[in-house]
């Protein structure tokens, strides 16, 4: 399975700027098991920021283990 970070990464390289126009939200992940952590991301009118830690100001915070995450993730598990 992948780290967090592996996540974190993947999801700002694969990131749609057009998708998030006008977006401003942080979102908290908090991913447990032996490869997970914390980090979040910061999108803004279209662009995106992941930062490893916690946020005080985000609007949503996701808790799922990563094995969990990375399956629904992929398609392998339905939400």
């Amino acid at each position: 399975m992948p780290t967090y970070q592996e996540i974190s990464q993947g999801m700002v390289e694969n990131f749609l700027p057009d998708s998030a126009s006008g977006v401003n939200a942080i979102i908290q992940f908090d991913l447990t098991g032996e490869t997970g952590g914390q980090f979040y991301l910061t999108l803004k009118d279209g662009t995106i920021e992941a930062q490893d830690g916690t946020s005080d100001e985000a609007n949503m915070t996701l808790t799922s283990s990563v094995d969990d995450y990375y399956a629904v993730a992929t398609g392998q598990m339905n939400p």
